[in-house]
């Protein structure tokens, strides 16, 4: 069901830092598994109804070291694999899925590949314009979309006239999911689940004439969108 907001005179190598566990996180117990068998040994880290859960550090004939849910591997982390390479991206249930960065040696050269992994299979670079898709504009001298973090769903949506952020007075935001707040000039959508659908109205006077602006657009991977949408 869509929401309608009327708002008047109204936004490679991931570093992994695990510490300050419990002591009885960081004991390397029998009790807290690892679900897969290459990383299995040992475990040092956040445990959850017997099972690796949050940030932690496994250890077998493989290295994994980053966040787990349910005892796999899920979320970001690093992976490196007893003959070399090293995997350092976004999991899901023990599998490489999401952005990432493979590295590995061939003929004693370092390379790499980056790009978009769908359950542990690599499906090519990542298309920005995948994440998301314009489907009118009117009106609209200007407008950006940029994607900056996998792990958050928010669009931050701001507006610009003459180089000055403002809100429009009489703005219409009509989005398809989620909860929208408001932060001094940025109106922040929050919650949705994608793809989400975004439809911005508003009018602008020019010389004494009414303008009308239209800017509708449709979110379609999760993480946290910046949006401007100008007006000269």
């Amino acid at each position: 069901m869509k929401r309608k907001i009327l708002i008047a005179g109204l936004s490679i190598l991931i570093v992994l830092v695990i510490q300050n566990f419990s002591t009885s996180a960081q004991e390397n117990t029998s009790d807290c598994k690892v679900l897969i068998k290459g990383i299995s040994e040992h475990y040092q880290g956040e445990c959850k109804n017997g099972l690796a859960e949050g940030n932690g550090i496994a250890k077998g004939a493989d290295i994994y070291i980053g966040s787990f849910r349910k005892g796999f591997p899920d979320g970001k982390g690093v992976y490196k694999y007893k003959d070399g390479p090293t995997y350092t991206g976004y999991w899901k249930k023990g599998l490489k899925d999401g952005e990432g960065e493979l590295r590995y040696m061939i003929n004693g050269k370092d390379s790499v590949i980056t790009g978009v992994w769908k359950a542990d299979i690599y499906t090519g670079k990542q298309n920005k314009a995948d994440d998301y898709k314009i489907t009118n504009q009117n009106n609209i001298d200007y407008y950006s979309i940029k994607r900056s973090d996998q792990d958050r769903n928010l669009i931050e949506v701001s507006f610009e006239r003459v180089m000055l952020k403002y809100i429009p007075r009489d703005l219409e935001f009509t989005f398809s999911s989620g909860h929208l707040t408001k932060d001094g000039w940025t109106l922040t959508l929050r919650d949705f689940t994608c793809p989400v659908y975004c439809y911005i109205h508003y009018t602008l006077k020019k010389q004494d004439e009414a303008i009308i602006c239209n800017f509708d657009f449709e979110i379609l991977t999760p993480g946290k969108y910046t949006v401007l949408v100008t007006n000269n």
